[in-house]
């Protein structure tokens, strides 16, 4: 996914993985995680929907 290079991604898609994300983007799919999603567990991993919304978010 062209975003998640841009946001110097360093794994495979999928699923993503928070702590492969540059440091700089790290928090935003944390708090995607917790406060959106309504995840309370597992935070270490996006689903492909969880990433979707997390490159939307990115993108405006």
């Amino acid at each position: 996914m062209p975003v998640l290079e841009r946001m110097s991604y360093e794994g495979t898609y999928p699923p993503t993985a928070k702590k492969l994300l540059h440091p700089y983007w790290r928090f935003l799919p944390h708090v995607y995680l917790v406060c959106i999603s309504g995840n309370k567990s597992g935070i270490d991993s996006l689903t492909i929907r969880q990433t979707s919304g997390v490159v939307a978010l990115v993108e405006n």
